[in-house]
């Protein structure tokens, strides 16, 4: 997925912008999925019943860890999705994770630093304990919806799932829980677990911790795990991302003079993401962060996106990938820079319309510079 996608997660899970629902996505008994604005008249799966389910299974897998001989020094619990909507519960224990080590060891003994031991015992991908969701189950219910929901709408374009007929509606969901508000809800499900101290029947560490994750490491690193962990004990877990974290701040404090276009020219490397080597990424940030950087210009950084994309649009013949691309990161900028005065959202309301005569593969970024509007 692009950077400009694991920015928008990016701000859906730092309580930036709202989780968008415009609709809902409606099953039959068949399996079929078509799409409707207007609310029907069966159960629907909102952002809240969504959550309450994921709540509800996450602690029957808990309850039947606690009860396995297993449950000994968990240090770990995992809520893990990604692009795919795929949803799994991981946990591991601390003779697990020695057993492991011990083997990559075997293998590539001089590799295993600190960092790289670190980065080992919190990869999902290594635990030893993996769970899947009952979706037969009365808390389920909500779950197999998504699921069936989904796996239809990722092989069809959204013009064909709106247009799609299908049977009597048996069942139905908001579009924002499709449409990465999924996200939020597992971030928001480990939350409800720590406050319900649902980890409290696990044999735990000293240092246990419980996240979510997004497939994306630098944004759970810098987002999603600091939701849910203690500030201290993250750094206690990850004293490499404390060390990252202070020359962070001490190099953006170099920049507190630097200009709108010298600051955009700063991060021309991150961007472009040449190299994962360059900033933010070289300090363990996530894409978002240039635009969180950038966010202190305000309206200015607002009138620079709009004046850029109106360019672009006057431009444009057709579609074009790789003014798609350019396009994308004035749109995201948009997002950072604050409320639009009536005079820019009527600017967006045009560049819109620009966009839709020139190609309709642009509807999507059309879309979006009228969420500005309203």
């Amino acid at each position: 997925m692009s950077n400009y996608y694991y920015s928008m997660i990016g701000r859906l899970l730092d309580g930036r912008t709202p989780v968008a629902s415009t609709g809902y996505y409606m099953l039959d008994e068949d399996g079929q999925v078509s799409y409707s604005t207007i609310r029907p008249s069966v159960e629907v799966t909102t952002l809240e019943s969504f959550t309450d389910a994921l709540v509800e299974e996450c602690k029957r897998i808990i309850q039947e860890f606690a009860d396995s001989a297993d449950n000994k020094e968990v240090y770990a619990f995992n809520l893990y999705t990604d692009e795919h909507r795929g949803l799994y519960v991981y946990m591991n224990t601390e003779s697990c994770f020695k057993e492991t080590l011990s083997s990559y060891q075997n293998e590539k003994e001089d590799e295993y630093d600190r960092d790289r031991t670190i980065q080992l015992k919190y990869n999902s991908g290594d635990f030893d304990f993996q769970f899947w969701f009952d979706t037969a189950s009365e808390s389920g219910r909500h779950i197999d919806h998504f699921v069936k929901v989904h796996s239809a709408v990722s092989y069809e374009s959204k013009e064909t799932i709106e247009e799609a007929v299908i049977g009597v509606p048996v069942a139905a969901i908001e579009s924002g829980v499709i449409d990465d508000g999924y996200y939020v809800c597992v971030l928001n499900t480990v939350k409800r677990l720590i406050a319900d101290q649902a980890f409290g029947l696990l044999n735990t560490t000293s240092d246990f911790i419980a996240f979510a994750a997004c497939g994306d490491d630098y944004v759970d690193y810098s987002i999603t795990m600091r939701k849910t962990i203690d500030e201290d004990l993250f750094y206690q877990v990850f004293p490499d991302v404390k060390e990252l974290d202070s020359k962070f701040e001490e190099v953006m404090k170099g920049n507190e003079n630097l200009s709108l276009a010298e600051s955009i020219a700063y991060w021309s490397d991150g961007i472009l993401r040449e190299s994962l080597g360059s900033e933010p990424y070289s300090f363990q940030k996530p894409f978002m962060e240039i635009f969180v950087q950038l966010s202190r210009f305000g309206n200015e950084l607002a009138q620079e996106s709009i004046e850029r994309l109106t360019e672009i649009a006057a431009d444009l013949q057709g579609f074009d990938g790789e003014v798609r691309e350019k396009m994308s990161f004035y749109l995201e900028a948009l997002h950072f820079s604050g409320k639009l005065t009536p005079e820019q959202a009527e600017q967006c309301d045009a560049i819109a319309d620009r966009l839709e005569d020139a190609d309709e593969a642009f509807r999507d970024e059309a879309n979006m510079l009228r969420t500005f509007v309203s």
